[in-house]
């Protein structure tokens, strides 16, 4: 596998019409996109897994997912993804960091990306590897760390974290009171059975026991045993039911 670190800028254009699907059309107008580029003259191998990801990230559509919307492999080699007028998660709910790789549109729609992990101001929340990578540790579930394993259940894992980091407002993130050898050790403690392990955090304040429950099964050691994300959206649904966000935008 080849690991690159692309930079990040936030560029404003309206050249990009064609490649916007039926449902969402610019009509001309300027938009905001995130620009991933890569160093000039790179590896051919690391270019090539840069298209990869590209084209693969492209073929992914979902209106909670930052678009991919333009590839190019002229020098330097670079990826356009969709910004829009979202703003990030930690500036609507006025927290300095986490969960920045999450932004929120003035409908309150949410999008998912990874702009956040090629950005300097939060690289203290990545590990960095010797090559220059960078991988959420703190979010991984142990198989993923460990043995690389990656599947829906280790995504249950990250979920769940990420439910916690919203409910402390993202002011605080997973394991904070550990270094990363720390958080790698607390990881093979659950590899060897988990007794020893640690969850990656105690409920926050005001959290009903009903949803820190449910964190809690989608930290459970066995990936089969987690709950689906199906299963996850229908209890998050019934919680909900009946909610109307305040209008005070």
């Amino acid at each position: 596998m080849y690991r690159f670190c692309p930079q990040l800028q936030i560029c404003e254009t309206d050249g990009i019409e064609e490649l916007s699907d039926e449902e969402s059309p610019t009509g001309g107008r300027r938009r905001l996109v995130v620009v991933k580029t890569l160093w000039r003259g790179c590896h051919s191998e690391v270019k090539a897994a840069f298209a990869r990801e590209a084209t693969w990230g492209a073929g992914l559509k979902h209106p909670q997912l930052a678009r991919v919307l333009g590839l190019s492999l002229l020098e330097p080699p670079c990826a356009a993804l969709d910004r829009g007028d979202a703003a990030p998660l930690p500036t609507i709910l006025r927290s300095e960091r986490k969960l920045k790789n999450v932004t929120v549109t003035e409908e309150l729609h949410v999008k998912v990306s990874d702009y956040a992990m090629f950005c300097e101001e939060f690289v203290t929340d990545y590990h960095v590897m010797a090559d220059g990578s960078r991988i959420p540790l703190r979010w991984m579930a142990w198989e993923s760390l460990l043995m690389g394993m990656c599947s829906p259940a280790s995504d249950v894992w990250s979920f769940g974290v990420t439910v916690w980091e919203v409910l402390t407002y993202c002011t605080a993130k997973p394991f904070e009171e550990m270094t990363d050898d720390q958080v790698v050790a607390n990881a093979s403690e659950w590899r060897c059975g988990g007794r020893g392990a640690r969850v990656p955090a105690a409920p926050p304040p005001r959290c009903r026991r009903e949803l820190y429950d449910l964190m809690h099964e989608c930290w459970r050691r066995e990936p089969m045993q987690r709950p689906r994300f199906h299963d996850l959206h229908r209890f998050l649904e019934r919680m909900t039911h009946g909610y109307k966000p305040p209008n005070n935008r």
